[in-house]
């Protein structure tokens, strides 16, 4: 998000301690601004082994932040995946130059099956660490960290940090990593024709350009019918790549809607075999059979 900071600076404001809590215009048109930018986001799009590979990092004070990206059937690249996390204590007294270069390292560590095996191109907006690769005599969490790096074959770049935008947006609002990416399961033309099919009727929805909806909070959910439940699962699960029960549930419930929903997503989730199959067990393994040592009297 262009400008995120400058955007969020009324809200932050709000959040400091002693300050007294006034709703202003402009924090108004600040939220306005936001609600607006998070609506319009990026879809993903799926990995090609084929297509080179570009990995955005930036650090803050507060947080780590990256993204991989693949260009398109234009060539404008665009993003395969986010990640972001806030650091831990301990990483908050880093200088600037370790924070830029535990992004790195995080990145790597975050889309190792993606870069493994394979030649991609860093983007930092810091340009300390465009010499890093190449370095000799580092020390300490640098000479650690390049041991790590070093086996990844990989060419950094130095991107200024007004272009680094998604990056910088990641790294200043770790929170973003919870940013639903607005997915469309169904055509519209296929909702209508099944809503009306299904005779939904309940004073709860409403009709908004010929589609039923319900509102929840702020936000405007499609009523999906019983003959289009199941499609709109197995597209979910199969389009977006096998996902759990809790992501799915992301995904899905903030635009679409039907009674019991997580219910009916949980038990479609436990009945598909290839997750089945490759699901992590989390039951400890069983020790190996010992003897029982001998005993002096019964009992014992």
């Amino acid at each position: 998000m262009d400008s995120y900071a400058k955007i969020r600076e009324p809200l932050n404001q709000l959040l400091k301690k002693d300050k007294q809590w006034q709703w202003t215009a402009e924090c108004q048109e600040a939220f306005e601004l936001l609600k607006s930018e998070l609506v319009t986001k990026r879809v993903l799009q799926l990995y090609d082994p084929k297509l080179p590979l570009h990995v955005f990092c930036d650090a803050s004070e507060v947080a780590v932040g990256a993204i991989l990206e693949q260009p398109d059937s234009s060539g404008n690249l665009h993003p395969v995946s986010y990640h972001s996390r806030t650091l831990r204590s301990y990483e908050k007294n880093y200088c600037i130059t370790e924070l830029e270069c535990l992004a790195i390292v995080d990145a790597l560590d975050k889309f190792y099956y993606y870069l493994h095996c394979k030649k991609f191109i860093i983007h930092t907006d810091h340009a300390a660490l465009v010499w890093l690769k190449n370095v000799k005599n580092l020390r300490g969490r640098l000479f650690r960290w390049s041991l790590k790096l070093s086996m990844f074959d990989y060419e950094v770049k130095y991107l200024k940090g007004t272009a680094n935008v998604e990056a910088n947006m990641l790294s200043r609002q770790p929170t973003a990593q919870y940013i639903q990416h607005s997915i469309h399961l169904l055509e519209l033309d296929e909702i209508k024709t099944h809503q009306n099919l299904d005779n939904l009727d309940n004073s709860k929805y409403k009709k908004i350009n010929d589609v039923l909806v319900l509102k929840k909070k702020i936000l405007f959910k499609i009523v999906v019918p019983f003959s289009l439940r199941r499609k709109v699962l197995q597209n979910a699960h199969e389009q977006l790549g096998l996902p759990g029960t809790q992501k799915m549930i992301t995904l899905i419930t903030p635009q679409y809607y039907w009674p019991h929903s997580n219910q009916d997503i949980s038990v479609f989730v436990k009945h598909c075999d290839v997750c089945q199959l490759n699901k992590k067990k989390r039951q400890k393994r069983f020790g190996l059979l010992q003897t029982v040592p001998p005993t002096d009297r019964p009992f014992e």
